[in-house]
C-alpha cells in the first residue's frame, strides 16, 4: 500500500493533459 503517492491521480492527470496537447505537470517535489 503506497498510500496517496501510489494512486494513479498524477499519471492520469498527465495523460489527460497530454491528450489535450497541454504540457505535463512535473509532480516531483524538489529537495529543500
Amino acid at each position: 500500500n503506497r498510500g496517496f503517492m501510489g494512486c494513479k491521480h498524477f499519471s492520469k492527470t498527465n495523460e489527460i493533459l497530454k491528450s489535450l496537447g497541454e504540457k505535463e505537470i512535473d509532480w516531483q517535489i524538489p529537495n529543500l
